[in-house]
This record gives C-alpha cells, sequence and structure tokens, in this order.
C-alpha cells in the first residue's frame, strides 16, 4: 500500500499522524519555530504521552520555495535521509517519515533534539564541533552527491546583482564584490583543493549540543567541498570576532591533527578561500528580511576578510 503524504498543513490530522509514527497518538498541536530560509518548520507536540516530533515542510513563501528547487535542498535532504544518514558517523536527528514529490512536495518528520536557545558556543563546544567535522569529513564521497561548482554557480546568479556597499565597506566591500562578479571563475581553485563529504550549512542553528556530543541536523544543502568550507563557515556564522579570532588557528590544528591529512598551511589555504562564498549568507538573510542578523554576520565575515586579506588579495 501506497501512502499519500500530505500537501499542506490542513491535511495532516491525527489519524494520519498516529498511523505514521511507531508510538500512539491521540491529539496534537503545532507550534511554528522557524520559517527558515528554505522551509517552514513545526514542533508537533502529542498527546497522550508528552512526546514531540519536529516537521519541516515545504516553504509556503512562493520565493523561499523556489531558492530551494534552485539549490535542490528539497531533493537533497529527502535524498541524505534515505539513503546517507546512516553512512555518516556523526549524530543525526532520526527520520520517522521522509517524502518527497517534486517541487512543490517535500515533508520530513525527524526527532525532536530540543529547543536550541544558544546565542553563542563556549571554547570547549567549539572544539566538540570542529571534532565532529573530521568525523563528518571522513565519510567517502559516493552516489549522488553534488560539488560545490552546483552551490557556487546557483549562487552567482543573485551575487552578480547584489548591492554589497550596504553591509560592506572599504577594501573588504571591494574584495568582495570583485568575487561577487567573478565567483564562477574562482571554481577552478575551489575544485582543485582535496574534496571532502561537507554539511555546507554547518553553523550553530543547525547544531543541538548535548554533553559531549553534539547532534546535526539541516542536510538540505550537503555535497562535496573544499575542506576549508565548514571550517569557515562555522567560524564566521557561529562565533562572535573575539572568539574566532582567538581559537582559530587552534580549531585548524585541531582539525588538522585528527584529520591526519593535509598540512595546517593546505587547510589554512582552503579556509582562506572559502571565507569568500560565505558573502551569500547575508545577502540571503537581508533577501529574508533579517536585516539584523545579516548585519551581524557581515561584521564578522568582513573582519575575517580583513584578517586575511593579503592572502584573499592575491587572487584578483
Amino acid at each position: 500500500m501506497t501512502m499519500i503524504f500530505p500537501r499542506n498543513l490542513a491535511e495532516i490530522d491525527v489519524t494520519w499522524i498516529d498511523s505514521i509514527l511507531p508510538f500512539p497518538v491521540s491529539d496534537f498541536r503545532m507550534q511554528r519555530i522557524s520559517e527558515g530560509y528554505m522551509s517552514d518548520v513545526y514542533r508537533v507536540l502529542m498527546e497522550p504521552d508528552d512526546r514531540s516530533i519536529i516537521l519541516k515542510f515545504h516553504a509556503t513563501e512562493e520565493t523561499a520555495r523556489d531558492l530551494a528547487n534552485r539549490f535542490r535542498s528539497y531533493e537533497k535532504e529527502h535524498y541524505f535521509y534515505a539513503e546517507l544518514a546512516k553512512s555518516v558517523d556523526v549524530r543525526v536527528p532520526s527520520c520517522y517519515f521522509n517524502f518527497y514529490g517534486g517541487e512543490d512536495g517535500f515533508l520530513l518528520g525527524l526527532e525532536d533534539t530540543g529547543t536550541n536557545l544558544q546565542r553563542g558556543l563556549s571554547d570547549k563546544e567549539a572544539i566538540i564541533a570542529i571534532n565532529s567535522l573530521v568525523s563528518l569529513h571522513a565519510t567517502p564521497i559516493a552516489g549522488e552527491i553534488s560539488g560545490i561548482s552546483n552551490a557556487i554557480q546557483t549562487a552567482a546568479l543573485d551575487l552578480e546583482s547584489a548591492k554589497l556597499s550596504s553591509l560592506f565597506r572599504g577594501k573588504v566591500e571591494h574584495l568582495l564584490s570583485q568575487y561577487a562578479k567573478r565567483s564562477q571563475d574562482l571554481l577552478p581553485h575551489l575544485i582543485g583543493l582535496p574534496q571532502v563529504f561537507s554539511h555546507m550549512d554547518f553553523r550553530l542553528e543547525n547544531l543541538s549540543f548535548s554533553a559531549d556530543k553534539v547532534t546535526i541536523f539541516d542536510w538540505g544543502e550537503f555535497g562535496s567541498a573544499p575542506a576549508g568550507f565548514d571550517l569557515a563557515y562555522f567560524t564566521i556564522t557561529s562565533l562572535s570576532i573575539e572568539q574566532r579570532r582567538r581559537l582559530e588557528s587552534d580549531l585548524i590544528s585541531i582539525y588538522v591533527k585528527n584529520t591526519n591529512s593535509g598540512t595546517y598551511e593546505s587547510v589554512l589555504e582552503s579556509y582562506q578561500l572559502c571565507l569568500l562564498p560565505i558573502v551569500y549568507m547575508p545577502w540571503l538573510m537581508i533577501r529574508a528580511g533579517d536585516r539584523l542578523a545579516a548585519k551581524q554576520l557581515a561584521r564578522r565575515l568582513s573582519a575575517a576578510i580583513h584578517d586575511h586579506y593579503s592572502s584573499l588579495a592575491r587572487l584578483f
């Protein structure tokens, strides 16, 4: 018997939820916890045992849904939980149901790992996160895994017309504007670096910490990328400027030591180059109306570009 999955929230009722979950459900209510940039996310609170799950739907907002389809985010997250989740050596949420029916059909039911209200990370948590990247990046690249070129080429369509002067200033704005115009020209540099299985959205908002472990969710952007991509993306999105400056060298050293592949210098080169594509994220936040978050991220990225400017300026 083929399961028919709901195409909108109105089609989700007690009968359907009770039939698809491995525990009884007599009643439920939904609590919206995120509109996200690609999906609508809800916490489903259920009776009789006070259980909860996380439900991800394709975005109801058309422009967000179109963007997700351009990046193949729904298709990729469906594929990850259907085919790859058991092969990565990191904690991921248990998946209760996983439906994908093309551009306007995506529904995912996941383990609720708890409310993440963290506004920052301790130094210890930052190290735990880096060690989880070591484990993730050891995953063999196989099957239907797209490369970083797909993401860069998709983002390039938006960056070519992006007005970065509202977020950046001076030589940093000039360098990032050069990148925005020529991002596809730098693809050979990115592709020429050693590639690993990459989460590609590895930031605090997608991590849940418990003791010395971290659970990683939001797998709609994964692909193969230089090792430095996840490292750079994490330090810019998840650490304050001061904390990033203080820990940056140590975190790269920990990564190099525990991967036993590459040298500090080669991973640093990868890290520096991968700072540039992060410019897409504050632009995306502006587009979604999250101006405060965009400005905070732009300040962090600007500081990192400034710190590594001499290495990056040689590219242009």
